[in-house]
């Protein structure tokens, strides 16, 4: 009887470790396969690898096998040799599965491992063997029963006592979310040395984006011009009610590709003075206090940004960019089209004259540099806001100094994710580890 009080005294975790306890380095299969488990895997989704990775390791100690990416000091564009080193019982060593040429690279220094993914292998109370592990660099977490015999099937027994082991560890995740096992954004805050974080690059997704909708346009906006020209407003088609529909709505739907390009060309231009903005402004005005760059606006940023941002020219401290006048035609274009204000939709004017009704097409009145109403915008249109978007992007790359521009260049005009390292004086610096 005191043997079952003691069992039920236990904790949760040492329970799950005497009921799935983990192998030893001697006894990993040589040679196997392994079958994926799918039972509850949308709840094992639910949680990041690192918070799994956190959850085992405060079970069963570190991972029992590595997968290492051996990096080596020139800085290969070749994809780096993959190797596997199993913790042996030992803390401290490791043995390293590998040809004997990479080995000996490895234990002099040429090569050095990165780890990109790691395993456990579980022994079940049947016998059988599970491994949880990580692919893809560690951006997937998989269940798995190793299979040594490929020909035979995963035991019925084994299928049961993996789901079991899968629920207990769940039910333990779910305890330790309650617990902040894993909060990142706590913790990016109050973690100390270096820090790295990744942006999407929003300026070059929108201006990707605006170049396929324009590639488009001219097609897609012939299809619907033919539509709303398929039946004749002149004739009796007019007082076909379905006939008459048909008409309204691709007239209405006109001007769609073109308007959607030259809004994600607005975009694009505002994503990129933000993350200029965002990596160079001078550390005195990142103090949280003055919350500059939720507080400022796009004119705001793109005005100061010669005196608030590290890496520009001394010429341009004292006066604000030439670019500016262009900025604000197409930002008050675009608030035209946002927010729909009633005095920009108007179109026709009516006068009579000897009881004659006329209607006069105000659009052709109106000063603008392209048309305010949506179905009257043309393939030109998307053409002269693609030019003074490129015209503003260009004079801003012209006011920086060359480190600057070419950070600029290289990162915020072309890669997909930007990143960025908080240094350990609090500097952030775009794409470099070291001091700037």
């Amino acid at each position: 009887m005191a043997d079952i009080d003691s069992k039920f005294r236990e904790k949760p975790k040492d329970r799950i470790y005497d009921q799935f306890p983990p192998l030893k380095s001697h006894e990993v299969p040589n040679d196997y396969e392994i079958q994926l488990i799918e039972f509850q895997r949308e709840h094992v989704e639910e949680y990041e690898v690192i918070f799994w990775h956190r959850l085992l390791k405060s079970i069963y100690r570190e991972p029992l096998i590595y997968e290492c990416a051996l990096v080596g000091n020139n800085n290969s564009a070749t994809m780096p040799e993959i190797v596997t080193m199993r913790r042996l019982e030992e803390h401290s060593q490791w043995s390293v599965l590998t040809t004997s040429e990479i080995n000996t690279k490895f234990e002099s220094g040429e090569l050095k491992p990165f780890p990109v993914n790691w395993k456990y292998i579980f022994r079940l109370p049947s016998g059988g063997l599970v491994e949880i592990g990580t692919k893809d660099r560690l951006t997937v977490l998989y269940f798995a029963h190793i299979v040594i015999d490929k020909d035979a099937k995963v035991a019925v027994q084994d299928v049961d006592q993996a789901n079991k082991f899968i629920a207990s560890l769940l039910a333990e995740a779910k305890k330790e979310k309650l617990r902040k096992l894993f909060d990142p954004i706590k913790e990016f805050k109050n973690q100390e040395g270096l820090k790295f974080y990744q942006l999407f690059n929003v300026y070059r997704s929108n201006y990707i984006s605006a170049e396929i909708l324009q590639n488009m346009a001219a097609s897609q906006e012939e299809l619907i011009r033919a539509e709303s020209i398929k039946y004749d407003a002149r004739t009796s088609d007019l007082y076909d009610e379905e006939k008459r529909n048909h008409m309204e709505l691709y007239m209405l739907a006109s001007g769609t590709y073109f308007l959607s390009a030259i809004t994600y060309y607005f975009m694009a231009l505002e994503g990129f003075i933000n993350l200029v903005f965002h990596s160079f402004l001078k550390k005195d005005f990142r103090d949280s206090s003055l919350n500059i760059e939720k507080r400022f606006d796009i004119e705001q940023k793109l005005k100061l940004m010669p005196a608030l941002c590290r890496g520009f020219k001394p010429e341009y401290l004292e006066t604000p960019l030439a670019v500016f006048d262009s900025f604000l035609k197409l930002k008050d274009h675009r608030n035209i089209f946002f927010h729909a204000k009633i005095e920009e939709s108007l179109r026709n004017l009516g006068f009579v004259e000897d009881g004659f009704l006329y209607g006069c097409d105000v659009s052709k009145y109106q000063e603008s540099f392209i048309p305010m109403q949506k179905n009257m915008l043309t393939a030109a249109s998307v053409l002269e806001v693609k030019s003074i978007v490129d015209k503003i992007i260009q004079l801003i790359l012209d006011t920086m100094l060359e480190d600057t521009r070419l950070l600029t260049e290289e990162f915020i005009m072309k890669a997909p994710y930007i990143p960025f390292f908080i240094l350990n004086d609090g500097t952030l610096s775009l794409a470099k580890s070291g001091q700037e």
